[in-house]
């Protein structure tokens, strides 16, 4: 398997048309919105700063909401959630065993109210892991995407459901929650 790692970030409308028209490798996009991938396997770091800055790319951090509507959305795309990250706890180890153990048997149920525990201790998700389409995706908080695949297509999953959800694209409304 092939891991891809991709920093997302936001162009400015104005911007982004000069940046598509100069074709640099390690560049995607997700089409018809502001949402711009860096590639760091061809993007070195002070290629990947000079582009940040002649196109005033703005990093953007994932809404906490966005973690929760994609983990009720993901057992409807045939996806399988594999991990969810939290921020350091000061309490109640306790809680994180048993999300590990509601994301083992694939409790979604269990998995929204634990987070919404972890939220009243003010603990934030870090990371999203799932498993999606013989894709390993991981999504952290800062819109970092870590793709592990035979054949990592970045394009195709920028421009999909899932990563419209965390990146905030696809209105809640758009989807159908039971």
């Amino acid at each position: 398997m092939m891991k891809k790692v991709i920093y997302l970030y936001r162009a400015f409308p104005e911007k982004i048309g000069g940046l598509t028209n100069n074709k640099h490798n390690g560049v995607y996009f997700r089409s018809g919105t502001n949402l711009v991938g860096l590639d760091l396997d061809t993007i070195t770091h002070p290629c990947r700063s000079q582009i940040v800055q002649n196109y005033s790319l703005r990093e953007f951090e994932v809404d906490q909401n966005k973690f929760e509507l994609l983990i009720k959305t993901l057992p409807s795309l045939g996806a399988r959630v594999t991990s969810v990250e939290v921020s350091p706890m000061n309490s109640d180890t306790s809680l994180k065993e048993d999300l590990d153990d509601a994301i083992y048997h694939q409790d979604i149920k269990t998995i929204l109210l634990l987070i919404c525990q972890f939220r009243e201790q003010d603990v934030d998700i870090e990371a999203i892991e799932f498993f999606w389409q013989e894709n390993r995706i991981k999504f952290t908080r800062l819109a970092e995407l870590d793709l592990s695949a035979n054949a990592p297509d970045i394009s195709h999953v920028l421009n999909t459901l899932p990563i419209g959800i965390l990146a905030g694209l696809v209105p809640d409304g758009d989807l159908n929650e039971e």
